[in-house]
């Protein structure tokens, strides 16, 4: 806590804080919210106000959801996956797109069946959502066969090979 100087536990970090996102907009009500994967699914939590509770539609018992990532437009891009592993997952994996108040997923454009897809990452307008696929789906830390992906965020035009960057186990993408 920067105004007190007291270390303080957020709600989430303590179960697979590896996979947290932040909310872009801090002055929302409550503010300072992020969304985090605990036990294969996805949950809303804010520094000033604590645990908001599961986030709906990213709470399938029969699969794990994780790896979120929190868009500017009020988005959340997030991974679903019937192989878990320790930090990561083995075989076919989809990145899905839900509201940040929860409702329906939607499948993202490019992240298709029999493959795995991970690593979801909104640049920083929005616009665009980077990704690592994995052909064999081998597993989803340091893959051989990782690639990345570009694709508009609203699912429109093409998925884009980022060729130049796919020169052997590409993984991880940021902005």
């Amino acid at each position: 806590d920067t105004e007190t100087g007291e270390l303080t536990i957020a709600p989430g970090s303590y179960a697979e804080g590896l996979y947290l996102s932040w909310n872009p907009n801090v002055l929302t009500d409550p503010p300072y919210q992020y969304v985090y994967s605990k036990h294969g699914d996805l949950f809303r939590s804010s520094l000033y106000a604590g645990d908001l509770g599961p986030l709906s539609g990213a709470s399938d018992p029969n699969v794990d959801e994780t790896m979120p990532s929190w868009g500017p437009n009020g988005s959340i891009a997030f991974v679903r996956s019937a192989g878990h592993g320790a930090l990561g997952f083995i075989g076919e994996s989809t990145i899905h797109l839900i509201g940040e108040k929860g409702g329906t997923a939607e499948l993202l454009a490019g992240s298709d069946a029999g493959i795995a897809s991970y690593y979801p990452r909104f640049s920083p307008n929005g616009e665009w959502i980077a990704f690592t696929i994995s052909p064999s789906g081998a597993t989803s830390i340091s893959a051989p066969d990782a690639e990345l992906r570009l694709v508009r965020s609203d699912g429109s035009g093409i998925v884009r090979e980022l060729r130049a960057l796919n020169a052997g186990a590409s993984s991880y993408p940021t902005w």
